[in-house]
């Protein structure tokens, strides 16, 4: 393909998106419940999430959210026909929001207006229901310190890597828990991330030594070796920012010296039947070809385990320093031992 022609793909795809947008804001979304505004200070966030029958997850969500040091929650519920909204509702820190519009058509423009309407001047964090975002000594250090930090570099985007958690057993024999999740689904395998670097499409990159992850346990168990892990779920809409202009990326930002974690729990007691549910409503992106592919794992052994020899036992997330899969910088060091008063001994990168 020329570069005349990618060129016009790229400003098709603006343009597309923009009128996305616009329909978004003009007469798709309704106020179910909680606060139509929210005050948040400087260094603190509001979570953002879009969410479909997440009945299993919200309450783990909130709780972990709340745990983590987030005050305010807002749920764009997308047509869920269990009780979600349910649920939600008996949290004073949540808001909910309703549409009907198609994900796999919105699902970009509905993030993007929930950045706009709730996230102007201030930080937000966009995460999918079954994703828990954490970031290096979080141990040491609470959210808003973080936050400070980022506030004290300029920075207005955050990358983090995306970490598929899962259990020691046959994905079709799982069980709801009542451990919290990180507990449930302990193991993770890197074995089969590959590397490159960050695209300077989404703005400056103040660290080189933060990569962009493909592949993983997607790849090891499922063949799917394009899947992406990369992503700028924490960001601070500055009016030069552009969010969500595809599924991981962002544009015109300033990308963090530092990167962080995403837990995902796909692999979970629901995901033989959300496999099924997708595949058959081709809901998804490109006909659902991701979830056909993990419906054909599954019908090739339906005991699958996805625990296998490379697979690591998770205790903390500084132990992915260790391991390079995040990654912090000398100056974040040098500010968190500042915090601290005690010197922070993992090594920076």
């Amino acid at each position: 393909m020329s570069a005349a022609s990618t060129q016009w793909l790229r400003l098709k795809h603006r343009l597309f998106f923009r009128l996305q947008c616009w329909l978004v804001t003009r007469c798709c979304i309704r106020h179910r419940f909680g606060p139509k505004k929210i005050e948040l200070a400087s260094d603190e966030v509001v979570v953002l999430c879009l969410v479909k029958n997440g009945e299993a997850l919200v309450k783990k969500f909130i709780d972990y959210y709340a745990h983590l040091g987030v005050r305010h929650i807002v749920l764009l519920d997308n047509n869920s026909t269990d009780r979600t909204v349910e649920i939600a509702k008996t949290f004073p820190t949540v808001t909910i929001l309703e549409t009907k519009l198609s994900y796999k058509k919105y699902q970009h423009a509905l993030k993007a207006y929930l950045v706009k309407k709730f996230a102007s001047q201030r930080w937000s964090l966009c995460v999918d229901i079954d994703e828990h975002f954490d970031f290096p000594f979080s141990q040491t250090i609470t959210l808003k310190q973080f936050i400070s930090y980022l506030n004290s570099q300029h920075y207005t985007a955050v990358v983090s890597q995306t970490l598929d958690l899962f259990a020691d057993a046959p994905l079709n024999q799982l069980q709801r828990p009542t451990l919290p999740l990180r507990q449930a689904y302990s193991y993770y395998d890197i074995s089969a991330i590959r590397k490159a670097p960050l695209n300077p499409a989404h703005g400056e990159i103040s660290n080189d030594a933060i990569k962009y992850h493909r592949g993983g346990i997607h790849d090891t168990a499922f063949g799917l070796k394009s899947i992406h892990l990369t992503k700028h779920p924490l960001i601070f809409k500055d009016g030069k920012i552009v969010p969500h202009v595809r599924a991981h990326g962002v544009r015109n930002a300033r990308i963090a010296d530092v990167s962080c974690v995403t837990y995902h729990y796909k692999f979970t007691a629901d995901f033989c039947r959300k496999v099924a549910a997708v595949v058959a409503a081709e809901s998804y992106w490109d006909n659902s070809s991701e979830y056909k592919q993990y419906q054909a794992a599954l019908n090739a052994n339906p005991h699958l385990n996805l625990k296998q020899n490379s697979a690591q036992k998770l205790t903390s997330t500084d132990e992915l320093l260790q391991q390079n899969f995040i990654v912090v910088s000398p100056a974040y060091c040098a500010w968190v031992s500042r915090q601290t008063n005690h010197e922070t001994v993992l090594t920076a990168r």
